[in-house]
């Protein structure tokens, strides 16, 4: 949102009805919190990219969302989270649903990798490679699994409000990891 006109200037996939937003002092960054899916995404402003979905403790009221002056995130519980989040699926519909969903990420992910592969080769000798055609025909298809796995039936509310964060969260931390593994050389990728 542009604060001066108060227009709409992008939207950013979070779950429906955050019950919180927050921009850090620098206005790099916006956190909206929503308790129906427990959790609170880290937006970076520049490119409005979800470059983290962190998990909030479940069923915790959350009455709003504060950042200090060092971006530290205050709420109204002091929980530590494990490492590894998420549920156990209440039910085998769900617990189906949830593994082809992760599949369907993982998918996602080995064509994201496969293409930064072929940009990189093709850079390496010089030739055009539409490596943003190649990532949107991944996420495309990532997108349409997913519509046909959450319209039969038994997938939670929750998976089909992340699938977008996720799909950008991945895409966003492969884009990130070409550096570290194209690392050598002068001449950056295209």
């Amino acid at each position: 949102m542009d604060l001066a006109s108060n227009a709409i200037v992008a939207r950013a996939p979070v779950c429906l009805y955050p019950g919180g937003l927050a921009v850090d002092p620098e206005g790099a960054q916006v956190f909206a919190a929503n308790t129906g899916c427990d959790a609170l995404w880290v937006i970076d402003t520049v490119s409005n990219a979800v470059r983290h979905i962190l998990p909030l403790p479940s069923a915790i009221a959350l009455r709003g969302l504060a950042i200090g002056p060092t971006a530290t995130m205050v709420t109204s519980t002091s929980t530590t989270l494990p490492e590894d989040t998420g549920f156990i699926p209440p039910d085998a519909a769900t617990s189906r649903c949830e593994d082809v969903f992760l599949k369907n990420a993982a998918r996602l992910s080995g064509v994201i990798f496969k293409c930064h592969l072929k940009a990189a080769d093709a850079a390496f000798r010089a030739l055009p490679f539409d490596e943003e055609g190649c990532e949107s025909a991944a996420k495309s298809k990532y997108n349409g699994t997913n519509a046909k796995l959450f319209a039969s039936g038994g997938c939670p509310l929750c998976a089909q409000s992340n699938a977008p964060g996720l799909r950008a969260q991945l895409e966003s931390a492969l884009d990130e990891t070409n550096g570290l593994v194209y690392c050598a050389g002068s001449v950056p990728l295209p």
